[in-house]
C-alpha cells in the first residue's frame, strides 16, 4: 500500500477543511450558493472515504459505485452553486450529460468494464466543469482582478 493510504487520507483531510470553509462562509454570509458548494465538498470528500474503506476492508459494490458517483454528484453541486452566484440556470444539456453519465457509470461497474474505460467519460465531464467554473469565477467576480483570477485559474489548471 505504500504512501496510497496517507495520501487518500491528505485528500480526504483536504475536501473536508474546503467543505469547512464553506459552510463558515455559508453561516456568515447566508448566501445560498455557499451552502450548496458546501454540498460539492462534502460530497466530493464520499469519494475519498470510500476509496480508505476499499484499502481497509476490501472492494465491494457499494465502495466502488462511491467513488465513482460521488465526483459527478459533487460537479452537479459545484455548477448549480456557481449558477446561482451568478444568477444563471444551468444549462439543460448539462443536466442530461450528467445523468448519462451516472448511467455509464452504474453500467460500466456490473458490465466489469476496465477502470479507464468506466472513467473516462467522468473525468472529462469534471474537468469540463472545473474549466467552466474557473472561467465564469474570472469574468464575472466582483473581487479584484489579481484574486479573481487566481481563484479562476486554480479550476482551470
Amino acid at each position: 500500500m505504500g504512501w496510497l493510504f496517507p495520501s487518500v487520507v491528505a485528500a480526504f483531510c483536504s475536501t473536508i477543511v474546503f467543505a469547512l470553509t464553506y459552510l463558515y462562509l455559508y453561516r456568515a454570509e447566508g448566501e445560498k450558493y455557499f451552502g450548496i458548494w458546501t454540498i460539492s465538498w462534502s460530497v466530493y470528500s464520499l469519494r475519498f472515504l470510500c476509496v480508505l474503506l476499499i484499502l481497509s476492508f476490501g472492494p465491494n459494490t457499494f465502495l466502488q459505485l462511491g467513488t465513482q458517483l460521488s465526483p459527478l454528484i459533487s460537479s452537479l453541486f459545484l455548477v448549480l452553486g456557481t449558477a446561482w452566484w451568478i444568477e444563471r440556470k444551468v444549462h439543460p444539456l448539462f443536466w442530461i450529460a450528467s445523468f448519462l453519465i451516472g448511467v455509464w457509470i452504474v453500467m460500466a461497474h456490473f458490465l466489469k468494464f476496465s477502470f479507464w474505460i468506466t472513467t473516462i467519460p467522468t473525468f472529462f465531464f469534471l474537468g469540463g466543469v472545473y474549466i467552466w467554473t474557473g472561467v465564469v469565477i474570472i469574468r464575472f467576480s466582483f473581487q479584484a482582478a489579481f484574486a479573481r483570477h487566481i481563484a479562476g485559474w486554480v479550476f482551470i489548471l
